[in-house]
């Protein structure tokens, strides 16, 4: 019994400076790319006030008021594919068109 508990205790000695050195490169390996994410968000925030200065002096004109030309569209223009796909009548327009056939029908 002796023995064996001798021998657990001396496999955790041992094991336990690989653990440190271990856990030492992961900290180390963090604290790098931690120092690159740094760098690499202090150069797009650079980059991106230089656009927004290059961008912020030019005007853009989109159209002029002059020029534009109302026309009435048919809603199949204005819809999306998958909303012309999926289109279901609702209940009230259901029971009211039902009803009205009924009616018809007599």
């Amino acid at each position: 019994m002796k023995s064996i508990l001798a021998s657990i205790l001396v496999t955790l000695l041992t094991m336990s400076p690989v653990m440190a050195i271990n856990f030492n490169s992961i900290i180390e390996e963090n604290s790098k790319a931690q120092s690159d994410l740094h760098f690499k968000i202090k150069e797009t925030v650079k980059s991106s006030k230089v656009a927004a200065e290059f961008y912020s002096g030019a005007q853009k004109v989109i159209a002029d008021h002059k020029e534009i030309i109302h026309v009435p569209m048919p809603k199949q223009f204005l819809t999306f594919a998958k909303e012309k796909t999926q289109y279901k009548a609702s209940a009230a327009q259901n029971e009211k068109r039902l009803a009205q056939e009924l009616k018809d029908l007599e």
